[in-house]
């Protein structure tokens, strides 16, 4: 897998290219002691991070030339 884009360093990319490469990352490795107990993940999200993905969106969107609903004047 390799990772590239414009949104991260290239220190970030090479350390996700390495963590996440064929031949280092087993997806059946799990962190317990007992493979039936469940993994339990928590993870933050900082409000600048959820703004940026809505506004990826909505350009997205708007490159895509999807209609979007207008108000009709009198309604």
């Amino acid at each position: 897998m390799c990772v590239c884009s414009g949104l991260g360093s290239d220190d970030e990319v090479q350390l996700v290219n390495a963590l996440f490469d064929s031949d280092g990352y087993n997806p059946l490795i799990r962190p317990v002691k007992n493979l039936s107990e469940t993994v339990s993940v928590k993870f933050g999200l900082a409000m600048i991070q959820l703004i940026n993905v809505v506004c990826s969106l909505c350009q997205n969107i708007s490159y895509l030339n999807v209609p979007t609903a207008t108000r009709q004047p009198g309604v």
